[in-house]
């Protein structure tokens, strides 16, 4: 474990204690042994003037993750609060464990990091926390941040594009003409966790900035040091191939459809059907394309069309 402030000298710096944490974080880890210390370091270096707790969930890993989790929650037994679980949740029920994170938070903001990134910046949520108090037409901010290996050495300095450093509008979350880095997140803490349409969604980062975006706009934080996203083989998306995102895209902008098609908001339905299309298009043959338009209008079997495609 490492040698960091102990919990008495982090909540020395709090004001008056509420009930309620002002700011929830929420870790999600699973065979992050390698790295989750220095997700914690970048928690615990934290400093606020406010009490904020962390959440870590750990989906039944299979190696030490789960003991370091709690060595670190017995060192700050009123900061951490671990959910262990014994059977992994996501492989019996497709449950993200962002929700189960989520789902008992206590803060009025949540931020959000994954066990295998890390927050370098100690005055990270306080900045976001203050800049959110003071603009309530704003739900959500983030920031850069670089990109790293196994060993912390820096691949990129940069891990967003520079025409995503900027704020964005309402309709801009909402439609998904937006990026903010998911590790950097802080945003109110609103229910958009819990629909039926996300149990099915691969990629629930794109789901819930929609969500986030009926409630208000994004900030970009030029004033806070990058953090570090991790680039790894067990990386659950930075280790998977091109074609598996697609699918991912695929996948989630087909639930996003039907979120908002079964809620009758029939723009933002005709938008991710628009964008489910392209990604497909992306995705298959021509010839394949010309079998199902093909299939579709004149009902013949593949088969048979199969060979007339191909010259047969």
């Amino acid at each position: 474990m490492r040698n960091l402030r102990t919990e008495r000298e982090i909540t020395s710096r709090w004001g008056p204690v509420s009930e309620n944490p002002a700011v929830s974080i929420c870790c999600i880890a699973y065979n992050h042994e390698s790295y989750i210390e220095d997700a914690f370091e970048g928690f615990l270096i934290q400093e606020t003037n406010f009490p904020f707790e962390i959440i870590v969930h750990d989906d039944a890993s299979t190696d030490k993750t789960a003991d370091i989790i709690r060595e670190y929650a017995d060192a700050y037994p009123n900061i951490i609060k671990p959910i262990i679980q014994k059977i992994n949740q996501y492989s019996i029920s497709q449950s993200q464990p962002i929700i189960n994170a989520v789902r008992v938070s206590r803060g009025k903001y949540v931020a959000v990091c994954e066990a295998d990134d890390y927050w370098l910046d100690p005055n990270k949520i306080q900045i976001q926390h203050d800049y959110l108090e003071k603009n309530p037409s704003i739900v959500i901010s983030g920031h850069d941040a670089k990109i790293v290996n196994e060993k912390n050495e820096v691949v990129s300095k940069s891990k967003l594009h520079d025409s995503m450093k900027k704020d964005f509008s309402p309709e801009d979350l909402v439609t998904g003409k937006c990026s903010v880095l998911t590790l950097n997140w802080f945003h109110r803490n609103i229910d958009v966790y819990s629909l039926p349409e996300q149990r099915h969604v691969l990629n629930m980062d794109n789901f819930v900035l929609s969500l986030l975006g009926h409630h208000g706009g994004s900030h970009y934080h030029s004033d806070i040091a990058s953090s570090a996203y991790r680039v790894h083989s067990g990386g659950v998306w930075s280790g998977v191939s091109n074609n598996r995102k697609n699918e991912a895209q695929i996948n989630t902008f087909f639930w996003m459809y039907q979120y908002y098609s079964r809620v009758n908001m029939k723009s933002q339905a005709r938008c991710y059907w628009q964008k489910y299309l392209r990604v497909v298009f992306l995705q298959i043959s021509y010839s394949d394309l010309v079998i199902e338009v093909f299939r579709k209008v004149f009902r013949s079997p593949y088969s048979k069309i199969r060979r007339l495609v191909a010259g047969h």
